[in-house]
Parts: C-alpha cells; structure tokens; sequence
C-alpha cells in the first residue's frame, strides 16, 4: 500500500515536505494507536468502607484539589450504583466488587452464617483447612480465602500469565484484605487489633516478608497512639452538621464526651491498638503502608500488569461509632482526601501518570442513628425490641407441640432443625410456608418473606428484582428470609449507625474509575457493584472472573 504520493507538477524539495508531513501523522497516528491500546501497568482498587453515595457531593465543596475532586472531575463518575442484594455488609461488598458476581455465586452472604451442619459459626474468612504447623509471628492460621467460591480480578490477572503479575491486598480488617486477594494473590496483609501489626495468612506465605517486619518494628504505628485528632479544617466546614457532642454518638475514647478533641489518653494499654482505628490514623497507616508495598514489591515496574487492593475500614469503624451525621465522619472524609492525593502523588511517581487505571467505590452505605429518626417524627426501630423471635417461638410450639423448630437465627435468616422436624414428621416445605405465612400475617417491621423452596427454584441475576434472591446461597443460607421496611434494624444499636438493607441509604455507593484513557464524564444511568469487576477485566483484556454477571462500563 502506498503512503507517500508525488506529483510530477511539484519541485523536488516541496515533494521532501509532502513525504516528511505524511511520515510524521503516520507515525503520530500509529503512536496513539500503542498508547491506547496499552494495558496499565498498575490496576488499583478502592474500597472506602461504608462510604455513602452522597458523600461524594455533601463535602465536595471541602475537598481540596489533589484527592475526591481529581477523580470526580478527571475520570468517569457514575452516580447511581447499586448494591443489588441483602445484605449490605463488608464481607459480601468486598466479594461482590472483585468477583463481579452476587452472593448466590460467590458465596459470602453475610460477615459470619450458621453452618448448615454444626450450626456453629462460621467468619467469612474462617479457614476450611486450618494451617498445621507451629505458631509463626505475623502468620495466621485460621483466615484464608477459602470460602470465596468465585475467582477474583487478582486471580484473572494471574490465571491470564501463568501468575506473572503482582497481586497485594492491604486493609485494617482481615476479610477488607483477604476477599479482595482472592486465592492466586502474593499477599494479604491487615492489621492486628492486639499487636498492632500487619499480619498474613498461611495461605498466602510462610513468612512475612523482610520489609513488612522492618515496616512492623518502625514504631510508626505507636507514633500515632499519641496523637490528638483535632479537626482538619475550620470550623465553618462543619457548620451545617448538629452539634458536636450529640447525644447519638459513642464515647468510643472514655472522655466523658463525644466531641473534640480525642485523643488514647484514657484508652488501656491492652485496647490502644484497637481504639487507634477509630481514629483517621487507621486510614494513615493504610498509606504508609502502600508507600512500602508499592516500592517493595516494585508494583506497576514490570512487564506485566500488577493489582493492588486497598480498603480503609476506619471509615466503617467511625461510622458505626459516631454516625454518618457526625464531626467525626466529615472530619475522617476531609482527612482522607488528602490520604487519597498523596497516594496519587506516589502512584504518579513510581508507576507514571497514565500507566495506571484505579477505580473507587464502597463496599455499603449507612443508615441515620435509630433514636435521631424517632425523634425526627419518622417511623423508625428494632425488630428484636418486638419479641419477634418468642412470639414465632410461642406460635411454632402451639402449633406443632415444640419450641425448638428453629435451630439458629443470623442475618435476616432462620435456620430450621431439621432432626426436630423429622422427629415431629413434618416436611421441611409445609413448616417453611407456614413461618412465611406467619410473619406476613402478623409482623409488620418486615416486607418480604421467601423461603428456601422458593429460592432454589431461581436464580440470582444482575438486576434489582429481587434483592433477597441475589445475597442467598443454596448450601449456606437458612430456611426463610426476611427484608425490614425502610429504617428497622434487625438489632439493636442505640448510637452510632448500622447497615445491612436494601435501602437506598445502604445500597447506593460511590463508583469512579480514572486512567488515562477513561473519559472525563459524569453517567447517571443505573449500574451495580458487579459491573466493577467486568469493567477492570474488559478494559485489560482478559477473561471475567469465573461467575461474573457484571458488564463492562468504559469504553476502550
């Protein structure tokens, strides 16, 4: 194919110009072809933990430049994403985003479930094979990823070149860390409420590494003990809150107050590691820590594209504590904008502006303090401060002559005992049907009932039909479900806040994704928190993880 055309009519020297011109776009063009094409040589992830859509725009005038506001207006916001299953928890957040599947697939439907066999309880990184073998410091024996049953966007970039890529997760919570990683990455590595150090699992290493031991034994984990976290602006950034000490927050550091100042000073020594994380230095250390992993495992350096994972579980540990009305978690928001800039100024520093692709999200939102909605006139409360759980119990035994027809209860689920049930001759379906009808007839708090006959005749799908549908899993969840109306609780928490429904104040999280070939746009149509994972994955190139139902959200 002929690129460079002469014309007789033409001088010598104005050809040479002519040759020189097309040479040059043919060469610009064939350039920015490569640029786009190119994968990142770094995918970062982050999870704020209980970090509400609104957020976003509620502070964004308080934002500096460098952390929130860069990505808002430099990559592509989406506004309306949603968590399409209950229940809207860390553990099953986490899954969700880095498998780009449901519950139903993947298999965390809760932080913890009743094992169906032993009815004991089982934590969503509770190891299936226990390490055995002798103690070995910063090496956990007892979490794995083992019950993720999906593979993640870490697993696909390993699976993709024969493990040649990085994959390091870091949180302050150990299933922020290890859920993320998924089961081919190098490491996990969380935080130890007892020593203040950054620990393992055995089925990542055997050991830590020499660099994490140098980062534990710096001291600067014990340096933030003895800071006082005061507010990082103003005051006038906080004027539109209620006032400081507010009768729905916790006093989390034994003050007498719940207003700023705090500081560890009344904190035991035995609980100063732990209390530390319900400050703005849990997300600090997390910093301090991608710095080292970044330059340690020399991420984003290779030939190969690397995946770090980052959670800031402090987020959720104020938020719980203070509520999402509070100095605390404005104060927390502000702080981390900056957090987020400096982790910018490393990533643009080692891997280069443009050589990365990084997305931001949240594993759930939160719900207003309980008491401040009563006393705000709205209908608001606690299923368990309605005798639920005994007036079932009452029902069941005048029924059937036994009060022991439910084994267990946990997370909007009830376990049956089935041995009872086969004792007392009634098929499993005929009693779930009559505790569905019961609860519908007679418990207003809740709105929706299916039962386990029910479940296992669908299956989970990327919409919004069914909520209860998309968080159950065939071998782990219990005999009936149940979703609250709007501002119920399962449990009681008298301060701070909760999560856990299908609510719009738990489901709808923040999802920005930012690179150099991502557009600068705000979109507004409605996407899930699985279409993350099928994004990340279709953006480099290679195959989803293995039960993705997400779709691909960017254009290449």
């Amino acid at each position: 194919m002929n690129l460079l055309f002469f014309s007789p009519h033409k001088n010598e020297r104005e050809n040479m110009r002519l040759s020189t011109s097309l040479l040059f776009i043919f060469f610009l063009s064939s350039y920015l072809i490569a640029q786009t094409s190119k994968s990142p040589k770094l995918v970062v992830g982050i999870v704020v933990d209980q970090m509400r859509y609104d957020y976003l725009e509620k502070f964004y005038n308080d934002f500096d430049e460098g952390g929130f506001k860069k990505l808002i207006n430099n990559g592509t916001n989406f506004t309306n994403c949603k968590i399409n299953y209950v229940p809207t928890v860390t553990g099953a957040g986490h899954a969700s985003i880095y498998t780009g599947t449901v519950p139903y697939f993947h298999g965390i439907i809760a932080n913890d479930w009743i094992d169906k066999k032993s009815y004991e309880g089982i934590n969503c990184v509770t190891a299936i094979s226990p390490a055995n073998k002798m103690f070995i410091e910063g090496i956990s024996k007892s979490q794995s990823p083992e019950q993720l049953l999906s593979t993640t966007i870490g697993d696909q970039l390993k699976l993709n070149n024969f493990g040649k890529s990085k994959v390091v997760s870091i949180s302050i919570k150990d299933r922020g860390a290890i859920l993320p990683a998924g089961k081919g990455a190098d490491a996990a590595f969380w935080y130890d409420d007892e020593t203040g150090k950054f620990i393992s699992s055995f089925y990542y290493m055997n050991k830590l590494p020499q660099w994490m031991t140098d980062f534990n034994n710096s001291g600067i984990v014990n340096s933030y003990l003895e800071k006082e976290w005061n507010l990082y602006k103003s005051g006038n950034a906080y004027e539109d809150l209620p006032e400081d000490n507010s009768p729905y927050e916790t006093d989390v550091f034994n003050e007498g107050k719940t207003s700023f100042p705090h500081t560890l000073k009344n904190v035991s020594e035995a609980e100063k590691y732990s209390k530390m994380t319900y400050t703005p230095w849990g997300n600090q250390i997390l910093i301090d820590l991608a710095k080292e992993v970044l330059k340690n495992e020399r991420l984003g350096l290779g030939k190969y594209t690397d995946h770090l994972a980052i959670s800031f579980s402090t987020p959720d540990k104020i938020g719980h504590a203070y509520g999402i009305q509070s100095y605390e978690v404005k104060d927390t928001y502000l702080r981390l904008d900056k957090q987020i800039a400096d982790l910018f100024k490393m990533l643009d520093q080692q891997v280069g502006e443009g050589n990365y692709l990084l997305f931001l999200t949240a594993d759930h939102g939160g719900m207003e303090n309980t008491q401040h909605l009563i006393d705000m006139k709205h209908d608001a409360g606690v299923l368990e401060n309605t005798n639920f759980y005994e007036n079932l119990t009452d029902f069941l035994e005048s029924k059937y002559g036994s009060s022991e027809i439910i084994k267990s209860s946990f997370s909007r689920n009830l376990y049956l005992d089935y041995e009872i049930l086969d004792k007392l001759n009634l098929t499993r379906s005929e009693v779930q049907e009559t505790i569905k009808e019961y609860i519908l007839s007679n418990v207003s708090e809740i709105t929706e009932v299916f039962t386990r006959n029910e479940l296992e005749t669908m299956s989970a799908s990327r919409n919004t039909n069914n909520y209860i549908l998309n968080g159950f899993n065939k071998q782990r969840s219990g005999d009936i479900l149940y979703s609250l109306k709007t501002f119920y609780l399962n449990n009681e928490k008298k301060l701070g806040t909760q999560h856990g429904s299908r609510h719009i104040y738990d489901n709808h999280i923040p999802l920005i994704f930012y690179g150099s070939t991502v557009p600068s746009e705000i979109r507004n149509e409605e996407v899930y928190i699985e279409d993350i994972a099928a994004t990340v994955c279709d953006f480099l190139g290679i195959t989803q993880p293995s039960d993705c139902i997400g779709i691909p959200l960017l254009k290449k």
